[in-house]
């Protein structure tokens, strides 16, 4: 797979970005720069390609582009776009046609029969969030299909107004078509999750969550985690860094909730604030234990920090991230300069996520469930809880224990329909149609055994190698946590094992799954990997062809 970091480039692209501010009056220079731009951070770092067609422009992924091979997926492409555009938008309103585009669409809007407020209220002084939702109402409300006689004009005249820096309206197009790719992949995902069910015993899940919690002082921050994640319904990141909670005073088995993470399609208004949620637990323990396991994540984060992150299963101290305006951070997760920062949510999710899905894999036995399953059988379990007494849809309740807005909701609730509360079951069992399937088994202990059958080769190839007794010593202990071997690949290492606070590089990671027998073969940036008739592994340097065994048996 592609590395994450080398297909986000907004460091670069901000520096890139500042040229533009000596030349913008100048419009073919102001054209070759965009169309470079394109070129470097669109068309060659994604494969992508645009034609006309009937006179529009068609946007479409190369033959040989990443996300064709199957190395990269649209999702992240969007991402990384969406990114870039916001790293624009952080640079401020620098257009050169800014002030001239907005008086041309006050005039339009004016002329085409718009109320005098909507066009009076679009100035050049206001502040540019307020322009932009002002742009946003009007658009909103002129749609094509509208009752105005004049409402595809005004619309489109409104959606002529350039602020930002010209490679911001340039990337929408391959954004919506990288995003359309994304969204037809997650409706095949969605039907194949609807044809299967997946049966959660949820009483053996809350009864053991609460004797978790009730244990805490024998228990690390991951299983604290996970059990305040079930018993409440919220997301791990709020967990881990946002949440508060106070029993509430007016319902039993309720707690009042502030710390709703911020993500991009929240409106302010609607989102966030205080929220009256169920618990499946004595508010006083779960308010007792977000406190506790705060305690505990916050010493073992600045251990793993100040220790260089060497080993263990712990993501490896302060979380790394780029920042809106291209800047490379690195932070805790208590850092409240970051409180609503959505990069440092998406930080702390990719570091973490992994080691939370491996621990509520050995909890529940099975690969069917990960953590954000608890969300969606909160719901369920929450819905049945309080049918006979509140007159509440299943929709309208997961829309307020869920503190969503109406018009976030319904995406959420499809993807949890795989998902059924069953008290009869052993745990979490999965059908298809009536028939059962054969539960995903973790294969972590085995794993580890296999791991450690190699402790020699490792300790005989880390004399010259340093780093792989290190990761060695990372993967087995990531076994105890929940690892299995289909999440032992180089890209898992690289994201996941820092050795000194640093990344493993493609090479060492790579290396290391050849030596512990991991792969058949494999091919690196600088060798090649495979095994002659014998079994016996070769390697040979890429640069010069030469080969050689790659364990010399004395």
């Amino acid at each position: 797979m592609t590395d994450r970091n080398k297909t986000d480039k907004t460091q670069y692209l901000v520096r890139r970005l500042e040229s533009y501010l000596p030349i913008r009056e100048d419009s073919r220079k102001v054209s070759n720069h965009n169309d470079k731009l394109m070129k470097v951070f669109v068309r060659d770092a994604f494969g992508m390609h645009s034609e006309r067609v009937e006179g529009r422009q068609i946007w479409s992924f190369n033959q040989d582009s990443p996300v064709t091979r199957g190395d990269l997926s649209a999702s992240r492409v969007s991402a990384v776009l969406i990114k870039y555009r916001n790293a624009i938008k952080a640079m401020g309103a620098i257009n050169a046609n800014f002030e001239a585009s907005l008086k041309e669409a006050r005039e339009l809007l004016k002329e085409f029969g718009a109320l005098e407020d909507e066009y009076k209220g679009l100035k050049p002084n206001i502040m540019l969030s307020t322009l932009e939702d002002r742009i946003s109402i009007i658009s909103k409300k002129y749609r094509s299909n509208g009752s105005h006689i004049n409402a595809a004009k005004i619309r489109a005249a409104v959606n002529g107004i350039e602020i930002y820096h010209p490679l911001y309206y340039k990337i929408k197009a391959p954004l919506s078509f990288a995003k359309s790719i994304a969204n037809e992949k997650n409706k095949l995902a969605l039907k194949e999750k609807h044809d299967v069910k997946i049966r959660v015993n949820v009483e053996s899940l809350y009864k053991k969550s609460i004797e978790v919690l009730e244990d805490s002082s024998n228990r690390d921050w991951v299983d604290m985690t996970i059990a305040l994640c079930a018993l409440t319904g919220r997301r791990p990141t709020e967990i881990m860094k946002t949440a508060r909670f106070v029993k509430s005073e007016s319902r039993d088995n309720y707690v009042v909730f502030n710390g709703i993470l911020k993500a991009r399609d929240r409106k302010l208004g609607d989102d966030f604030g205080d929220w009256e949620i169920p618990v499946f637990a004595k508010p006083e323990l779960i308010v007792k234990s977000l406190r506790a396991m705060r305690m505990k994540l916050n010493k073992h984060e600045k251990i793993q920090h100040e220790s260089g992150a060497k080993g263990g299963y712990w993501g490896g101290g302060y979380v790394k991230f780029i920042s809106r305006t291209g800047k490379e951070v690195e932070a805790s997760i208590f850092d409240k300069r970051y409180k609503d920062s959505t990069e440092h949510n998406e930080a702390i999710n990719q570091q973490y996520n992994g080691t939370l899905n491996e621990r509520i894999r050995k909890w529940l036995e099975t690969g069917d469930f990960d953590v954000h399953s608890l969300r969606a059988i909160y719901t369920k379990a929450v819905y049945e809880r309080e049918k006979d007494t509140s007159p509440e849809s299943y929709e309208s309740m997961t829309t307020r224990v869920l503190c969503y807005s109406t018009d976030t909701i319904s995406g959420a609730v499809k993807h949890y329909a795989a998902l059924e509360i069953d008290n009869t079951v052993k745990g979490v069992e999965v059908f298809k149609g009536e028939q059962k399937q054969d539960l995903m088994k973790p294969d972590s202990e085995s794993l580890k055994q296999k791991l450690t059958s190699f402790d020699g080769v490792i300790a005989q190839k880390g004399v010259k190698a340093k780093k792989l007794p290190d990761i060695h010593e990372w993967a087995k202990a990531r076994c105890e946590n929940g690892m299995i071997a289909d999440d032992l690949t180089a890209s898992f290492i690289r994201k996941n094992c820092k050795v000194k606070g640093k990344a493993v590089n493609a090479d060492t990671a790579g290396l290391y799954l050849v030596l512990v027998d991991m792969v058949d073969e494999l091919e690196t940036q600088t060798m090649k990997y495979f095994k002659d008739p014998n079994g016996v592994w070769l390697v040979e340097s890429k640069k010069t062809g030469q080969q050689k065994r790659l364990i010399e048996h004395s």
